[in-house]
């Protein structure tokens, strides 16, 4: 029979180093529930003896692993930034989106995902960028920034990684001019 959370002594969940750490949450005159928290997403995934009660799996559920972390066998990314062509220029094409939007300007030489396959982000400019064209590019066309690589682009986490820094950067930076969509 499984009980429910609150139903379970703490000591009884956890076991090895987290002991101390058990011990004091559990005789803690401001503990309020049974539950320990002491992991987020990367320790949740690599460390089992660490998870307590409850584990938060947030980054994770975005595609965003922990840096120079393997990639996650079974997780496929909720988030991707999808992009609009809005003007050809030859052998390039602008999309609407750029630095004003959280793009960071670094992220030049980067590759997208295009329905003509693997292209690079040319540069990043303040309201739009120049990504490399293909043939049969059209306005209205979307280029994928970052996803799940379906199209070959490359995970968030990849680009915060080129640009040394976190892959929560590149989501959490990204504006209110860039329109969020809750797909099935």
């Amino acid at each position: 029979m499984i009980q429910p959370a609150h139903e379970i002594p703490v000591c009884a969940l956890l076991e090895g180093p987290t002991d101390a750490c058990r011990r004091r949450h559990h005789h803690s005159p401001y503990r309020r529930r049974r539950q320990l928290h002491l992991t987020a997403s990367a320790a949740s995934w690599w460390r089992p003896e660490l998870r307590g009660t409850v584990s938060r799996i947030g980054a994770f559920c975005y595609g965003i692993r922990s840096a120079e972390g393997p990639e996650l066998d079974g997780i496929r990314p909720a988030a991707s930034l999808v992009a609009t062509v809005v003007d050809l220029h030859g052998d390039r094409v602008s999309i609407g989106i750029g630095s004003f939007d959280g793009l960071p300007s670094t992220l030049s030489a980067s590759r997208v995902g295009t329905s003509g396959g693997v292209r690079t982000l040319v540069s990043v400019g303040h309201t739009s960028s120049v990504v490399e064209g293909w043939p049969g590019a059209r306005v209205g066309d979307e280029v994928v920034v970052f996803g799940a690589g379906e199209r070959g682009e490359t995970s968030a986490t990849t680009l915060a990684e080129r640009i040394d820094t976190v892959g929560e950067e590149i989501l959490t930076r990204l504006t209110p001019r860039v329109r969020r969509v809750v797909a099935d």
